[in-house]
């Protein structure tokens, strides 16, 4: 896990490092305030006709600086494509179920899309009612605000997020991560992995 954190904390300084030489400054490696991470099993993945290889989560980190929340996520080798692949992360960020969309034991502050649907973007989405919610209820759909520079790997994705866009954050939340694709001629899309698994609690970021 300390590894995890260290490669995060480095993608960390190199968005930062780009805002600096920008301003001819010397950058700096912005300490770790809190992170998490999570595993998953290789192989786990749906099969979805029409995809030859379904993506299969392998792991996530979130790691939070105090101006910045970068994520990292993988895939097992031959499962990723950026133009085929699209990712799902969600953020309890104020770690309270009653406040969000309520999802697997979550209350989904805000999501992060990555992939295909986000190009080379991450499309920071927050909770919102939409005009199909139920009233009064809580939020159950949301509202796409502002898009950061994402970093593609042949087995994956880095994005980082100015730490303010999340409104009262305190550095700690609660994430799930979903990869889904869309076939050729299919109508919806079609969730292949995610992590923890389903039946598993929220990864934790402390």
């Amino acid at each position: 896990m300390a590894r995890k954190a260290q490669r995060a904390a480095l993608m960390v300084s190199f968005f930062l490092s780009l805002a600096a030489c920008a301003h001819h400054q010397t950058p700096t490696v912005a300490p770790v305030r809190f992170h998490g991470d999570v595993t998953d099993a290789v192989g786990d993945a749906i099969t979805v006709p029409g995809v030859a290889r379904s993506p299969d989560l392998v792991s996530a980190s979130v790691v939070v600086t105090d101006e910045s929340v970068a994520f990292s996520v993988r895939f097992a080798p031959g499962t990723f494509d950026s133009a085929t692949t699209a990712i799902t992360i969600q953020l309890d960020a104020d770690r309270d179920t009653t406040t969000g969309v309520p999802l697997k034991g979550m209350g989904v502050d805000y999501t992060v899309g990555l992939g295909r649907f986000a190009g080379n973007r991450a499309t920071l989405s927050q909770a919102s009612n939409g005009e199909r919610c139920a009233r009064p209820a809580a939020p159950c759909t949301y509202a796409v605000g502002t898009r950061w520079p994402v970093t593609f790997r042949s087995d994956g994705v880095d994005a980082a997020i100015a730490r303010s866009a999340l409104d009262g954050f305190d550095g700690r939340l609660n994430f799930r991560v979903l990869a889904y694709v869309m076939p050729d001629g299919a109508r919806f899309s079609t969730v292949t992995d995610q992590l923890p698994d389903y039946l598993k609690a929220p990864g934790t970021v402390r």
